[in-house]
């Protein structure tokens, strides 16, 4: 992990000195990730992306135009608004689940977008965070519309599986409602394990929890307690 971290680092350094260099590369990687197995390019493409972003440039666009197609520009608009801004807003959230509930919604890649995922998340299992009840399912819908939903076949005759849309909905609310009396009292956690190492065979729900253990273990308050509930989100990340 750490030799790509660093082969990553040197090509996003490289393809980031020269506009039209940057250009050609992330095409290029955007039309080599179409093909099969081509999913890890398309993480590398995230990658280069996010190296961009990194050194200032306005790469952010591009991205958005890449994962998507002409058709759904409003998509790339209320993306493009909210990841600029390092914040979500209902307005664009509205919108969002609007398009990706509707019986033509936009490609998944768009909503797959690393800083909008981290935003959700962020949004739904930082301690402390409250999202109003009236939003709340659509937060959690586009999370588990980009963690669950698959396409194939290519745009414009493409199909689009959401066989676990529903598994996953009911599991991110189980997980949540978990993690929010967790917040209050980590001795609440130990009862709760089973039910929480059930849902962790789905992806989404894994990463989410990942980043509840990590949330809550930075709190500087849980080291001041002496006791074994400490130890619950360690064992959390242990099973995952």
């Amino acid at each position: 992990m750490a030799l790509y971290a660093q082969l990553v680092k040197e090509l996003a350094e490289l393809v980031c000195d020269d506009q039209h260099l940057f250009l050609y590369a992330t095409i290029l990687l955007q039309a080599a990730s179409k093909q099969r197995h081509g999913h890890k390019l398309r993480r590398i493409l995230q990658d280069v992306l996010s190296g961009g972003l990194d050194r200032n440039h306005d790469v952010l666009q591009l991205g958005l135009i890449l994962s998507s197609n002409p058709g759904h520009q409003r998509a790339v608009m209320s993306l493009r608004s909210m990841i600029s801004r390092q914040t979500l807003n209902p307005a664009d959230i509205t919108v969002l689940h609007r398009l990706y509930s509707s019986n033509n919604p936009p490609p998944v890649e768009l909503l797959r977008q690393p800083v909008f995922l981290e935003l959700l998340i962020t949004c739904l299992f930082k301690p402390g965070n409250n999202v109003s009840t009236e939003h709340l399912p659509k937060y959690s819908y586009l999370l588990v519309y980009a963690g669950s939903v698959y396409e194939s076949g290519r745009q414009g005759n493409h199909t689009v599986n959401t066989s676990e849309l529903k598994d996953c909905q009911q599991a991110l609310s189980i997980v949540r409602a978990i993690c929010r009396r967790a917040d209050s009292s980590l001795s609440d956690l130990l009862a709760e394990l089973p039910v929480l190492f059930d849902h962790l065979r789905l992806s989404i729900i894994s990463v989410a929890m990942m980043r509840w253990c990590a949330f809550t273990l930075s709190k500087e308050s849980v080291f001041s307690l002496v006791t074994d509930t400490i130890a619950l989100p360690f064992v959390i990340l242990d099973e995952i």
